[in-house]
């Protein structure tokens, strides 16, 4: 597949009234809840972008590994881990692409707290000010047992710089709203970096920089595949690719 034909011609369905028909589901919003739910607690301003983006768009399915975001404020961390292996590809360009923003990553052990008392609580507030304490105080304890033995998820958080060119969409869940990407963004990245990469011959790459080109590749391929497109010109007939 050529990628930058393709890339083309999304720029132009883009430019003749198209536009992406890709809505964030409520189906995909619960398959990711806990990551969602760690984003609010973690970094709640911050820009989805990565795996976790495409699959929210759902132009892929696949798990996710890590939770890439993009930031604005680089000493968030004193110290970022860094995987030499894979972002330094042996060629002055292809660093430059991967590291232009790539700060690193960290490591964070996420507690699953409870959420299902709260949604109890609506149903059983009733109009006696003693019944809604009684409840609150039986609530609270069961929910601080409950969550004294909650699940606990090691979550691997990639940090990006966002250089202030990069647009994003918004949806709500649970009552936060986040920040996702543009697909538009992730795809032109995507690129950029399979371009550079085909300079180096794959015999030259370790084997988690050949993983990475692939799996890059093989998004580029699912995500082409899977696009659909709505007309938001007059005539509003939807386009599917």
């Amino acid at each position: 597949m050529n990628f930058e034909a393709e890339f083309r011609n999304i720029k132009i369905n883009l430019i003749n009234g198209l536009d992406f028909d890709l809505p964030i589901t409520d189906e995909v919003k619960n398959k990711f809840r806990n990551e969602l739910r760690f984003i609010k607690d973690t970094c709640p301003n911050d820009t989805i972008t990565g795996s976790l983006a495409l699959n929210l768009y759902g132009v892929i399915d696949r798990k996710v590994k890590d939770i890439d975001v993009l930031i604005k404020d680089k000493d968030r961390h004193s110290i970022y881990l860094i995987a030499i292996d894979r972002y330094n590809l042996s060629t002055p360009e292809i660093a430059e692409i991967e590291e232009s923003n790539h700060l690193g990553y960290i490591f964070l052990d996420y507690k699953i707290q409870n959420h299902v008392l709260d949604k109890v609580k609506k149903f059983l507030t009733s109009k006696y000010p003693i019944i809604d304490y009684m409840i609150e105080i039986f609530l609270r304890s069961v929910n601080t047992i409950l969550n004294i033995f909650a699940h606990r998820i090691n979550y691997t958080l990639d940090y990006f710089i966002d250089n202030g060119d990069n647009k994003f969409a918004t949806f709500e869940f649970e009552g936060h709203t986040y920040k996702v990407h543009s697909l538009l963004n992730i795809i032109s990245k995507k690129i950029e970096i399979m371009g550079s990469t085909e300079c180096v011959q794959i015999t030259y790459m370790t084997r988690l920089q050949r993983e990475t080109h692939q799996k890059h590749k093989s998004d580029l391929n699912v995500i082409f595949s899977n696009l659909k497109y709505k007309d938001v010109s007059d005539t509003a007939i939807t386009k599917i690719i």
